[in-house]
């Protein structure tokens, strides 16, 4: 299997698993929004970020390097995934009883902290989740980290659905949550232990100060990665209540759910970029403007998209009362395709993780940008302003990591050049969208798709690469599909 046929093979696998089980959190979501008063749901949305803010966080990286790693050296795998557990371990109970300190010190009603205290249990446990997953990336094995990750998060929604629909409230969404985490952790390490790596139960603490210290530099990125997405729901919350992180919150949900396909892209990327790094540097390009071009069509694409329909994708999911959040979609769109854009440029970073030291302070005074922002601005224009820190963040992150990728292939990649094709493109699915004001939501989805498709065909992006070799791949499966003489 060649690799183009391994990363569309893992894509696809990660992306369908992943919108699958993410349209089912949708639809809970949305039911809760309009079940819950937005105190109460501004709360849970509170509860489940501050979850998402401590995972990765409490990971410091180490996921990355244990991905890194064990796609380089497979016959370690074991080895690896033993003590990456016993270190992941000890910084999931960190991250636990950090959740516990913010639960006591921020300024939370009484049982809002309650439930905080409860989710530091899935703090602990996505933690070590996370380290089976790694692995997994690790040995190219995307489709058994999509069914653990699918699998957990439909039991999730599933339950949280028939929680809502007994007309149960936060408590219960938030205990029955963290349990699903506990037997998410357990599900995806047995997978791993019983079929995929042989279990070498050997403490080596020098590899354990080794994955440490690997991983603290890539802890920068994941820094920057955490504060850029869960920061400003804090920090709203901090300063103009759970009304305004509730509204905020409809806006991010759907940025999320546009966000499933470049993610999974970009953890299909980073094997295959650790791979011929260390083979070539010429393939590691070659494969880095081959992910570029991909990013930006569907970056261009599905930006033009929720800026143009934000308002009623709002109020079709979570009802009238959060239609203001569509102004705050139209904002996160933009910052979304800055943040598509440059997504490669993230995953070399990673993949390369010897360099990365070099970038850690400018990388550093993103994060501290972030904060910054945010606390500039939401106190004083709420979601709005959360809306307008998130995209500032966003062109800085896009510069700093188009520097990057310019210091590491002594050349900047020429953006202009792959996008323009997708600019005129999105000009042509609004105008298409103006013409016929299509009063459907989906006929206008549709619509905008097909425009934006047909518009980049006429231009001739499908014939740059690495689109012919994708289009072989394909012809090549369906014949082989097809009975003999068909």
């Amino acid at each position: 299997m060649t690799g183009l046929e391994r990363a569309l093979k893992n894509t696809l696998a990660l992306s369908a698993a992943d919108i699958f089980g993410k349209a089912l959190n949708f639809v809970l979501m949305a039911i809760l929004a309009r079940q819950l008063t937005p105190d109460d749901f501004g709360g849970y949305t509170t509860v489940l970020s501050l979850v998402w803010f401590l995972v990765p966080l409490s990971d410091l990286g180490l996921s990355q390097v244990l991905t890194r790693e064990t796609a380089a050296e497979r016959e370690r795998a074991g080895l690896l995934l033993f003590n990456g557990l016993i270190v992941s371990g000890f910084l999931g109970l960190g991250g636990g009883l950090l959740l516990c300190t913010i639960a006591f010190l921020g300024r939370y009603p009484d049982a809002l902290r309650v439930w905080i205290v409860v989710a530091s249990l899935a703090v602990v446990s996505g933690t070590l989740t996370q380290t089976g997953y790694a692995v997994l990336r690790g040995l190219e094995r995307m489709e058994l980290q999509a069914l653990a990750s699918s699998l957990t998060l439909i039991v999730a929604s599933l339950g949280g659905l028939t929680l809502a629909w007994q007309g149960f409230g936060v408590g219960a969404q938030v205990m029955f949550f963290s349990s699903v985490m506990i037997l998410g952790a357990a599900f995806t390490l047995g997978v791993l232990v019983r079929g995929q790596v042989r279990w070498q139960k050997q403490v080596d603490f020098t590899l354990c100060k080794q994955l440490l210290r690997m991983a603290l530099p890539i802890s920068v990125l994941i820094a920057y990665s955490v504060a850029l997405r869960w920061s400003d729901i804090l920090i709203l919350g901090q300063t103009r209540g759970m009304a305004d992180v509730a509204t905020y919150g409809t806006a991010q949900k759907v940025i999320d759910l546009t966000s499933v396909i470049s993610a999974s892209a970009s953890a299909t990327l980073l094997p295959l970029l650790a791979q011929r790094w260390r083979i070539s540097g010429q393939k590691t390009h070659m494969l880095f403007l081959r992910a570029l071009r991909f990013f930006a069509d569907f970056g261009v694409g599905a930006a033009a998209g929720l800026s143009i329909l934000a308002e009623p994708i709002i109020t079709m999911l979570f009802g009238g009362r959060y239609a203001p959040a569509g102004a705050s979609l139209r904002i996160l769109a933009f910052a979304f395709l800055f943040q598509v854009v440059s997504g490669p440029t993230g995953t070399l970073l990673i993949a390369t993780g010897e360099k990365m030291r070099r970038f850690v302070p400018v990388i550093g005074t993103v994060v501290g940008l972030n904060v910054l922002l945010n606390l500039l601005f939401t106190p004083r224009w709420g979601y709005m302003g959360a809306s307008w820190a998130f995209l500032g963040t966003s062109i800085a992150v896009f510069g700093v990591r188009q520097w990057i990728a310019a210091e590491h292939f002594k050349q900047a990649p020429r953006m202009f050049a792959l996008l323009w094709r997708p600019g005129l493109a999105a000009a042509g699915m609004g105008g298409a969208l103006w013409l016929v004001q299509p009063g459907n939501l989906w006929f206008a989805i549709g619509l905008g798709a097909t425009a934006y498709l047909l518009v980049l065909g006429i231009m001739g992006e499908f014939q740059q690469t690495p689109y012919p070799e994708l289009w072989h791949w394909l012809q090549e499966r369906v014949q082989y599909a097809l009975p003999k003489g068909a």
